[in-house]
């Protein structure tokens, strides 16, 4: 098995669903969001069952397009959405903000 990252195991964690790969992903519209592999849309499917107020908590965090999953203007409010329906401890959230790179159109936007 190769690297995991934090990303995934806490979506595996988060649905009990397994995750062989999670990528937060910014849209040409610049909208953030997660790409959950190899599942995509029954993964969040399952997540949005386990976790009920993901919409509500999802609007707090001005979460604007509501697909497969969420849409966020920034990878902050990202992080923030997912701990919160998580209830993630705020070391996690920090890790998960500046350890996951982020991806647009094939090219990694943070600089490590």
């Amino acid at each position: 098995m190769g690297d995991v990252s934090l990303l995934s195991l806490v979506l595996t964690r988060a649905s009990g669903v397994h995750v062989e790969r999670a990528v937060m992903l910014k849209s040409p519209p610049g909208l953030y969001w997660i790409c959950v592999i190899p599942e995509h849309e029954a993964y969040w499917r399952c997540f949005k069952e386990e976790h009920p107020l993901w919409e509500q908590i999802a609007l707090r965090h001005n979460a604007v397009v509501f697909s497969a999953c969420p849409e966020f203007h920034t990878k902050r409010d990202l992080v923030g959405w997912l701990g919160e329906v998580l209830d993630l401890p705020k070391g996690i959230r920090t890790l998960l903000q500046i350890c996951e790179r982020t991806y647009y159109n094939g090219r990694c936007l943070d600089v490590m």
